[in-house]
């Protein structure tokens, strides 16, 4: 058995980003079962939010957020 986080990304636009982390208990057989109530929290497209996700995501997770490696972009293709 394992137990395992599992982060989603909630809703992501331009002005910020929600995620949500829930632990699930993976059996030997391979079924997951979800514990526990979910986590969402939301992140806001600033210096401040960027900061503050960074700190609180691992990072292979937090760079998807950040394809030009500095912020995310708008609908337009804009940072």
């Amino acid at each position: 058995m394992e137990i395992k986080n599992v982060i989603t990304i909630d809703n992501f636009i331009a002005k910020s980003v929600s995620v949500k982390t829930q632990r699930v208990l993976i059996e030997d057989n391979g079924t997951e079962t979800v514990f526990g109530l979910p986590n969402r929290k939301a992140y806001v497209n600033s210096s401040d939010g960027r900061t503050e996700l960074k700190a609180e995501l691992q990072e292979p997770y937090f760079l998807q957020f950040l394809p030009s490696g500095k912020k995310y972009y708008n609908n337009r293709g804009e940072y």
